[in-house]
């Protein structure tokens, strides 16, 4: 489990993104949108800027990221190392400009980008 300041930080950055898609009075509720996606597993990049749905939603004590892959073309995600649901319990959440979400794992294996402002 990440560290609970940590746990902050990320719930912060998903109520960011939530606040920048659908109003900042709406921040602890849940946005559900199609945006452009990077993946990147091991250093090697896998997906690169690709339209997927995802949606964020903000918990009592966590918020959650899940990302529709399968949807998407990606029947076999989860063999290309990622995951369709992350939470600020197990993984790391942080905004990188006012534009993108940067999601990495506790062990460095993966790093996700969606960019949810233009």
């Amino acid at each position: 489990m990440i560290e609970f300041k940590e746990q902050m930080k990320g719930i912060s950055a998903i109520k960011k993104v939530i606040s920048s898609l659908i109003g900042e009075h709406e921040a602890y509720q849940s946005a559900m949108e199609d945006l452009p996606v990077s993946a990147e597993v091991n250093g090697k990049l896998i997906i690169d800027r690709e339209i997927i749905k995802c949606q964020f939603t903000i918990h009592h004590n966590n918020a959650v990221v899940h990302i529709m892959w399968e949807d998407y073309g990606y029947k076999a995600y989860k063999a290309l190392g990622l995951f369709g649901t992350m939470n600020t319990d197990w993984q790391y959440f942080r905004t990188i400009s006012d534009s993108a979400l940067e999601i990495k794992d506790k062990d460095g294996k993966y790093k996700i980008k969606i960019n949810y402002a233009s």
